[in-house]
C-alpha cells in the first residue's frame, strides 16, 4: 500500500474506527494511468486482463463502448501502428484537467487475429 501511495496510484482517506475499534485507513484509487510491460510473463498479462474485466464488472456495461477491428499490416508496420496509438493516448493523457470533464478509461490490446 505504501508504494502505491508513494507512486500516486492510491490516496489515503481520513482514518476511521473499524467494527472492533481498530483504526482503519481507507484508500481510494487516484485514477492514475499506467502501462505495463509484462516481459512475456503470462501471469502478469492474465492479471492485467482480469483487472480490466473486474473494473468493467464494477462499472457496469451502460457506459462501455466496445469496438473490435481487424486490420492488415505488414510486420514492419505493426510497430508503427502501436506507436501511433500510444502517441495518441499519451496526447490525451497529457492534457490538463478541466472542470466538468469526465474521466474516461481506455483498455487497448493488440493481438494476432486468425
Amino acid at each position: 500500500m505504501r508504494k502505491l501511495v508513494e507512486t500516486g496510484f492510491l490516496a489515503a482517506q481520513p482514518p476511521r474506527r473499524g467494527a472492533r475499534g481498530a483504526k482503519e485507513i481507507p484508500y481510494l484509487s487516484t485514477g492514475l494511468s499506467w502501462t505495463l510491460d509484462s516481459c512475456g510473463d503470462k501471469g502478469v498479462e492474465q492479471a492485467v486482463l482480469e483487472a480490466y474485466l473486474a473494473e468493467i464488472a464494477e462499472t457496469g456495461f451502460d457506459g462501455v463502448h466496445q469496438t473490435r477491428l481487424v486490420v492488415q499490416v505488414a510486420p514492419e508496420e505493426r510497430a508503427e501502428l502501436e506507436s501511433r496509438l500510444e502517441d495518441l493516448l499519451e496526447e490525451f493523457r497529457a492534457r490538463p484537467r478541466r472542470p466538468g470533464a469526465e474521466r474516461t478509461a481506455i483498455y487497448l490490446a493488440t493481438y494476432p487475429s486468425t
